[in-house]
């Protein structure tokens, strides 16, 4: 199934030999953008709230830079020469950048692109000046009128508005009706004209072959999601060349012309109607003007600016090679084009075998090159890797309309920067700070010793969280803190001799996340990270206000498990307790003999889990749902930038459901996985939400590389509730809202399990 999907007919891809008429009409708009998350929130001098954004002022050479770096992309991604591994993409950038830096006019940056284009040795991507005026309708040509010469009736398609569309096909039906040789004019005054002539030729397409005729095939590019660059991603996210089956066109019931001209121009291109009769011997084609064979398969147009645009390849033909009959120049006589198609009308019938194509593409599926020797790239590299960046998260990412002009601002922002970046740290924190733009907390960058010295290798030997917005230390890690003089409670006030608070104002800015809950935490565990087998110098504050210094070992960075009871025990009054962030999928079914009298679950998921949720929501299952989580996979490829849709069911089970009350605990540390199994018992069973906002990041993660040997990580699906509701961002809501207190953590107290016990007693 497909939400929202914008289909592009092949018939329709390849009718167009025009470059401005080769796609479909502009598909409705994406749904509007909405303002990033607030910045994070810092303890004690926090700064004042950033000014709402607004897109910034950008240079004229900054504007054609980004022109070559859409350019670059769209080629990158959708052309089948590139994907398919035929040309050294990045080395055909490096050497158009060194012109379009040193350009000065738009001329000098064209001819920049010009080079990049020239790369490809491909005649179906290039330059072309922006000749053609576009003429109001008012001055388009005046209806023709059909003409009968040396025997052949020649009949102009005469349309312009799609209201001409009924007329015009009545009126050529009629004449065809009576003709025995005929010429179809298909030559228009702009490309504007293309779609109505197209849809005409579709109504004709019944009355005009003699016998059955088979069109163009040819194949597109399709990202399903954007495949990882490095590692595996429970995504399954795959790049693939998609082929359609040509089009077949029945021979005719009824009364037609035993022979059809097709005349057309530069402009109007050849239907694949055309190329289909012409193989059966029933038609010729005659074109007047420039006619890009290679193009015919669809092509993109992207203005350059200084009347110029690059005209870009989008699809591949199959199979045999077109060529036309006969082909005149554009400026031939109006007479010489005339008797060119009355004498290819008149002569003898002959079916066509088209030369096969040539080329055979070397297929192969190749990771971006990282460049890893060079941690600080050249400047072409960099503007390389940041266009990698840019164009990835702009076609692929699926949460981009809930960035606003946030993505669409960084790259003229980014390009000054990169480009002035003098070594390899201020190279890799550029690529930290661009990265953080992205508010999604599973974007990350990795793969730079000049990052792993920023935010380190080894963390803090405890928990530490933002409680009352304060940094206070809510967990040990055995007993070394203890010994050394932490205590369970404290707030943290300075690391290494820096305030805490700036230097969480300092990092935040590399900190990427989907909301403030996820921003705050992340922020503040890196604040306190180090290289490994360092010592941290700590200033603390303990519950009487009074502040001391301790010095701490920082810990390899592994998965911390801040609670040590039992994974799944019963608590009072017939409850039932299990802590999601350590239960293994070998214990649920002893975990549910073991609940089977109680009378509700408290489910622990104040953490990450162990991809318990498919096991667990089938023995939930009171509302016999079927589906657990909607999913939007976006889907790249001609014409089209939208999203694949489909459910996530849940699997049915032979073993008893728990017919009991089912609670979750939730807070800032619930991500991913642990809100997606939010999703599957919320569906199943309803399942009441006790304590704070979620993370808010969900969606099969997946990464690009860059030069320099670094890779980024981002969510790769739209991952949504049950019923559509959006999760990303906003996270799972708590019904039953409760935030620890210092008190209660100075006490042991778990306020948040309090909390939902109460509720299972009280339903308040």
């Amino acid at each position: 199934m497909v939400s929202g999907m914008r289909s592009v007919s092949f018939a329709l891809l390849l009718f167009a030999c025009a470059p401005a008429a080769t796609l479909p009409p502009a598909a409705p708009p994406p749904p509007p953008r909405v303002a990033p998350a607030t910045p994070v929130p810092v303890p004690e001098e926090a700064a004042a709230p950033a000014p709402e954004h607004t897109s910034p002022a950008v240079d004229e050479r900054t504007t054609r830079l980004v022109r070559l770096g859409l350019v670059w992309g769209k080629i990158r991604y959708l052309d089948p020469w590139v994907v398919e591994g035929r040309v050294d993409w990045d080395a055909a950038l490096v050497g158009a950048l060194p012109g379009a830096l040193a350009a000065k006019t738009d001329d000098e940056a064209v001819a920049a692109v010009r080079v990049l284009l020239d790369a490809l040795h491909d005649p179906a991507t290039r330059v072309e000046h922006d000749a053609e005026e576009h003429a109001p309708v008012a001055a388009l040509r005046p209806p023709a009128v059909a003409q009968t010469v040396d025997g052949v009736r020649v009949i102009p398609l005469g349309v312009s508005e799609w209201s001409d569309v009924e007329p015009a096909t009545e009126r050529v039906a009629g004449e065809l009706a009576t003709a025995k040789l005929a010429v179809i004019d298909l030559r228009v005054p702009s490309r504007r004209e293309v779609y109505v002539v197209q849809r005409v030729i579709d109504k004709l397409a019944p009355l005009l072959p003699s016998h059955d005729a088979t069109g163009l095939a040819a194949r597109v590019v399709e990202h399903r999601g954007y495949a990882p660059q490095t590692g595996i991603t429970s995504g399954g996210y795959q790049t693939m060349l998609t082929s359609a089956l040509p089009v077949t066109y029945p021979a005719a019931k009824k009364h037609h012309a035993s022979r059809v001209v097709f005349l057309t121009d530069g402009r109007a291109g050849v239907p694949d109607l055309a190329w289909a009769m012409q193989q059966t011997g029933d038609a010729a084609i005659v074109v007047q003007g420039s006619l890009v064979l290679d193009e015919l398969a669809g092509a993109e147009v992207v203005p350059l600016g200084a009347g110029y645009s690059a005209h870009l390849r989008r699809a591949e033909l199959l199979g045999p090679a077109p060529r036309p009959d006969v082909q005149l120049d554009a400026g031939a006589p109006e007479a010489k084009v005339l008797q060119a198609a009355v004498q290819a009308a008149r002569a003898r019938p002959v079916a066509r075998t088209h030369d096969r194509a040539t080329r055979e593409p070397a297929l192969a599926s190749r990771p971006d090159a990282t460049y890893p020797d060079e941690p600080y790239p050249s400047r072409e590299h960099r503007l390389l890797a940041l266009y990698r960046f840019w164009n990835v998260i702009e076609l692929f990412y699926p949460y981009l309309p809930l960035m606003g002009d946030v993505w669409q601002d960084a790259l003229p922002e980014f390009i000054p920067r990169f480009e002035a970046a003098t070594d390899a740290h201020e190279y890799a924190l550029l690529v930290a700070e661009l990265a953080a733009r992205i508010p999604d907390g599973h974007v990350g960058v990795w793969g730079s010793k000049e990052l792993r010295s920023l935010f380190g290798a080894a963390r803090a030997p405890f928990e530490v969280r933002m409680i009352e917005g304060q940094p206070t230390v809510t967990s040990l890690q055995g007993d070394v803190p203890e010994r050394a003089g932490a205590a369970v409670g404290d707030v943290v006030v300075a690391v290494d001799g820096e305030p805490l608070a700036a230097r969480m104002q300092r990092l935040a800015k590399y900190m990427a996340a989907s909301n403030d809950s996820w921003r705050a935490y992340r922020t503040l565990r890196t604040a306190l990270t180090g290289e490994e087998g360092s010592v941290m110098k700590l200033t603390l504050r303990d519950r009487a206000g009074a502040t001391r210094d301790v010095s701490v070992p920082r810990i390899r960075n592994r998965p911390f498990k801040e609670r040590t009871d039992p994974v799944y025990r019963l608590l009072e009054d017939g409850i039932g307790y299990a802590d999601l962030d350590r239960l293994q999928n070998s214990e649920v079914d002893a975990m549910f003999s073991a609940f089977e009298k109680t009378r509700a679950i408290v489910f622990d998921m104040r953490g990450y889990p162990g991809g318990t949720a498919w096991t667990i929501a089938p023995r939930l299952n009171v509302r016999h749902a079927k589906v657990g989580a909607q999913f939007f996979e976006p889907l790249v490829t001609v014409g089209n930038a939208d999203a694949s849709f489909f459910e996530q069911g849940i699997s049915p089970t032979d073993r008893p459901v728990y017919q009991g009350k089912t609670v979750m605990l939730i807070d800032e540390r619930t991500m991913s996985q642990a809100e997606h199994t939010g999703l599957f018992f919320e569906a199943v069973a309803g399942t009441t939400f006790v304590g704070s906002q979620t993370a808010g990041a969900n969606g099969d993660v997946t990464n690009l590389a860059l030069p320099g040997g670094l890779y980024v990580s981002f969510s790769g699906h739209d991952v949504r509730h049950a019923d559509g509701r959006q999760l990303q961002r906003t996270g799972l809501v708590p019904d039953v809202p409760v935030h620890p207190t210092l008190e209660g953590i100075r006490a042991g107290r778990d306020e948040v399990l309090e909390r939902a016990i109460a509720f299972i007693r009280t339903g308040k």
